[in-house]
Protein backbone atom coordinates (compact mmCIF):
# COMPACT_ATOMS: atom_id res chain seq x y z
CA UNK A 1 0.00 0.00 0.00
CA UNK A 2 1.28 3.67 -0.97
CA UNK A 3 1.36 6.84 0.76
CA UNK A 4 -1.74 8.79 0.55
CA UNK A 5 0.74 11.95 0.81
CA UNK A 6 2.04 11.39 -2.40
CA UNK A 7 -0.56 9.73 -4.64
CA UNK A 8 -2.65 12.01 -6.87
CA UNK A 9 -5.45 10.65 -8.58
CA UNK A 10 -6.89 11.45 -12.26
CA UNK A 11 -10.46 13.58 -13.05
CA UNK A 12 -11.68 13.62 -16.32
CA UNK A 13 -14.51 15.32 -15.83
CA UNK A 14 -17.25 17.52 -17.91
CA UNK A 15 -16.46 21.25 -17.97
CA UNK A 16 -19.45 21.64 -16.24
CA UNK A 17 -18.79 19.67 -13.49
CA UNK A 18 -15.56 21.05 -12.58
CA UNK A 19 -17.14 24.57 -13.01
CA UNK A 20 -19.36 22.99 -10.20
CA UNK A 21 -16.75 22.43 -7.91
CA UNK A 22 -15.25 25.48 -8.55
CA UNK A 23 -18.02 27.40 -7.32
CA UNK A 24 -19.31 25.32 -4.29
CA UNK A 25 -15.44 25.17 -3.34
CA UNK A 26 -16.14 29.21 -3.03
CA UNK A 27 -19.34 28.94 -1.21
CA UNK A 28 -19.35 26.33 1.06
CA UNK A 29 -15.80 27.05 2.12
CA UNK A 30 -14.39 29.69 4.92
CA UNK A 31 -11.25 29.65 3.06
CA UNK A 32 -9.74 33.06 1.20
CA UNK A 33 -8.16 30.72 -1.30
CA UNK A 34 -10.68 27.88 -1.62
CA UNK A 35 -9.59 24.16 -2.81
CA UNK A 36 -10.64 22.38 -5.68
CA UNK A 37 -8.93 19.48 -4.26
CA UNK A 38 -10.74 20.11 -0.70
CA UNK A 39 -14.11 20.33 -2.57
CA UNK A 40 -13.30 16.90 -4.41
CA UNK A 41 -12.27 15.20 -1.51
CA UNK A 42 -15.52 17.02 0.71
CA UNK A 43 -18.05 15.45 -1.87
CA UNK A 44 -16.62 11.93 -2.36
CA UNK A 45 -16.10 11.37 1.55
CA UNK A 46 -20.44 12.90 2.18
CA UNK A 47 -21.63 11.37 -0.93
CA UNK A 48 -20.38 8.19 -2.82
CA UNK A 49 -22.12 5.51 -0.88
CA UNK A 50 -25.53 7.15 -0.96
CA UNK A 51 -24.79 8.05 -4.80
CA UNK A 52 -26.83 6.39 -7.56
CA UNK A 53 -22.91 5.68 -9.11
CA UNK A 54 -22.69 3.57 -5.82
CA UNK A 55 -24.41 0.56 -7.59
CA UNK A 56 -24.11 -2.07 -5.40
CA UNK A 57 -25.62 0.07 -2.58
CA UNK A 58 -27.93 1.86 -4.79
CA UNK A 59 -28.95 -1.47 -5.93
CA UNK A 60 -29.92 -2.75 -2.39
CA UNK A 61 -31.76 0.42 -1.97
CA UNK A 62 -33.61 -0.08 -5.02
CA UNK A 63 -34.61 -3.40 -3.89
CA UNK A 64 -36.03 -2.58 -0.78
CA UNK A 65 -38.12 0.16 -2.07
CA UNK A 66 -39.27 -2.55 -5.13
CA UNK A 67 -40.19 -4.99 -1.65
CA UNK A 68 -42.02 -2.14 -0.28
CA UNK A 69 -44.06 -1.07 -3.65
CA UNK A 70 -44.67 -4.54 -4.55
CA UNK A 71 -45.88 -5.64 -0.80
CA UNK A 72 -48.99 -6.76 -1.35
CA UNK A 73 -47.98 -9.66 -3.75
CA UNK A 74 -46.88 -13.07 -2.26
CA UNK A 75 -43.34 -13.76 -1.57
CA UNK A 76 -43.33 -16.08 -4.34
CA UNK A 77 -40.80 -17.15 -7.06
CA UNK A 78 -42.61 -14.98 -9.68
CA UNK A 79 -42.12 -11.76 -7.34
CA UNK A 80 -38.78 -12.41 -7.10
CA UNK A 81 -38.37 -12.09 -11.05
CA UNK A 82 -40.01 -9.01 -11.32
CA UNK A 83 -38.00 -7.23 -9.15
CA UNK A 84 -35.14 -8.87 -10.66
CA UNK A 85 -35.68 -7.84 -13.87
CA UNK A 86 -36.84 -4.01 -12.42
CA UNK A 87 -33.33 -3.89 -11.17
CA UNK A 88 -31.65 -4.88 -14.65
CA UNK A 89 -32.95 -2.35 -16.18
CA UNK A 90 -32.17 0.29 -12.96
CA UNK A 91 -28.15 -1.19 -13.69
CA UNK A 92 -28.79 -0.77 -17.21
CA UNK A 93 -30.22 2.65 -17.13
CA UNK A 94 -26.73 4.01 -14.51
CA UNK A 95 -24.70 2.13 -17.06
CA UNK A 96 -26.21 4.41 -19.75
CA UNK A 97 -25.65 7.44 -17.52
CA UNK A 98 -22.36 6.68 -16.41
CA UNK A 99 -21.30 6.19 -19.91
CA UNK A 100 -23.19 9.83 -21.11
CA UNK A 101 -21.13 12.22 -19.10
CA UNK A 102 -18.49 13.97 -21.02
CA UNK A 103 -14.24 13.76 -20.41
CA UNK A 104 -13.49 17.14 -21.22
CA UNK A 105 -11.00 18.48 -18.76
CA UNK A 106 -8.05 15.61 -17.41
CA UNK A 107 -6.83 16.85 -13.72
CA UNK A 108 -5.05 15.06 -11.07
CA UNK A 109 -5.67 15.89 -7.48
CA UNK A 110 -4.51 14.75 -3.68
CA UNK A 111 -6.60 12.54 -2.11
CA UNK A 112 -7.69 12.66 1.95
CA UNK A 113 -6.70 9.43 3.42
CA UNK A 114 -10.54 8.32 3.71
CA UNK A 115 -10.71 8.49 0.07
CA UNK A 116 -7.25 7.31 -0.51
CA UNK A 117 -8.00 4.05 1.77
CA UNK A 118 -11.30 3.47 -0.28
CA UNK A 119 -9.62 3.23 -3.63
CA UNK A 120 -7.78 0.54 -2.28
CA UNK A 121 -10.31 -1.32 -0.91
CA UNK A 122 -13.06 -0.69 -3.41
CA UNK A 123 -14.82 -3.46 -6.13
CA UNK A 124 -16.66 -2.98 -9.62
CA UNK A 125 -19.08 -6.25 -8.17
CA UNK A 126 -21.63 -4.94 -11.79
CA UNK A 127 -18.28 -4.47 -13.77
CA UNK A 128 -19.69 -0.81 -14.69
CA UNK A 129 -16.52 1.41 -14.50
CA UNK A 130 -14.30 -1.49 -16.04
CA UNK A 131 -12.47 -1.97 -12.57
CA UNK A 132 -11.60 1.63 -12.63
CA UNK A 133 -12.17 3.78 -9.47
CA UNK A 134 -11.35 6.86 -10.97
CA UNK A 135 -14.29 6.59 -13.52
CA UNK A 136 -15.99 5.67 -10.66
CA UNK A 137 -15.35 8.70 -8.53
CA UNK A 138 -16.13 10.68 -11.75
CA UNK A 139 -19.52 9.24 -11.69
CA UNK A 140 -20.06 10.30 -8.29
CA UNK A 141 -19.28 13.80 -9.10
CA UNK A 142 -21.04 14.29 -12.10
CA UNK A 143 -23.89 13.12 -10.30
CA UNK A 144 -23.57 15.57 -7.59
CA UNK A 145 -23.02 18.39 -9.69
CA UNK A 146 -26.01 17.73 -11.77
CA UNK A 147 -27.97 18.42 -8.52
CA UNK A 148 -29.81 21.07 -7.63
CA UNK A 149 -27.79 23.84 -5.48
CA UNK A 150 -30.72 22.90 -2.85
CA UNK A 151 -29.75 19.43 -2.91
CA UNK A 152 -26.00 20.36 -3.32
CA UNK A 153 -26.44 22.22 -0.01
CA UNK A 154 -28.23 19.72 2.08
CA UNK A 155 -24.74 17.13 0.99
CA UNK A 156 -22.24 19.41 1.80
CA UNK A 157 -23.82 20.97 4.73
CA UNK A 158 -25.51 17.91 6.40
CA UNK A 159 -23.37 18.01 9.63
CA UNK A 160 -24.31 21.89 10.00
CA UNK A 161 -28.13 20.42 9.39
CA UNK A 162 -27.62 17.53 11.84
CA UNK A 163 -26.33 19.77 14.69
CA UNK A 164 -29.01 22.53 14.06
CA UNK A 165 -31.77 19.94 14.42
CA UNK A 166 -30.27 18.03 17.43
CA UNK A 167 -30.19 21.75 19.42
CA UNK A 168 -33.47 22.48 18.16
CA UNK A 169 -34.60 19.45 18.84
CA UNK A 170 -33.25 19.92 22.66
CA UNK A 171 -33.82 22.94 22.72
CA UNK A 172 -30.74 24.69 22.88
CA UNK A 173 -28.90 27.75 22.87
CA UNK A 174 -26.57 28.84 20.14
CA UNK A 175 -24.51 31.73 19.69
CA UNK A 176 -24.40 33.49 16.41
CA UNK A 177 -22.67 36.36 15.11
CA UNK A 178 -24.01 38.74 12.52
CA UNK A 179 -22.03 40.54 9.50
CA UNK A 180 -21.95 43.49 12.15
CA UNK A 181 -20.28 41.53 14.86
CA UNK A 182 -22.99 41.95 17.26
CA UNK A 183 -23.34 38.44 19.00
CA UNK A 184 -27.21 37.06 20.15
CA UNK A 185 -27.97 33.75 21.77
CA UNK A 186 -30.77 32.11 20.01
CA UNK A 187 -32.55 28.63 19.90
CA UNK A 188 -32.85 27.02 16.28
CA UNK A 189 -36.60 27.27 15.17
CA UNK A 190 -36.92 25.68 12.59
CA UNK A 191 -35.05 24.75 8.83
CA UNK A 192 -36.75 25.75 6.24
CA UNK A 193 -36.37 25.78 2.45
CA UNK A 194 -37.57 28.75 0.40
CA UNK A 195 -41.03 27.72 -1.91
CA UNK A 196 -38.77 26.84 -4.96
CA UNK A 197 -36.30 24.61 -3.13
CA UNK A 198 -33.57 26.75 -4.34
CA UNK A 199 -31.98 27.27 -0.64
CA UNK A 200 -32.18 26.68 3.23
CA UNK A 201 -32.58 28.82 5.82
CA UNK A 202 -32.77 28.86 9.58
CA UNK A 203 -35.24 30.26 11.87
CA UNK A 204 -34.03 31.49 15.25
CA UNK A 205 -35.92 32.07 18.22
CA UNK A 206 -34.51 35.23 20.54
CA UNK A 207 -33.74 33.62 24.00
Amino acid sequence: MGNYKTFRQRFNLSSYAWDIIENDAAIFTNAKKPSIAGMINLILELYKDDSEAAIEESVDRRRTVLRQQLADLPDDEPKDRIIEVLLRNFIKEQSDKINSYPCEDNRVSSLTEENYLFTQKWQDKYDLYGGSVSKFFKAVIEEYARKSYYEREAIILQDVVNQLTYYKENSQLIRVMLKNGRKYRVRPYDICHDPNFNYHYLVLRNT
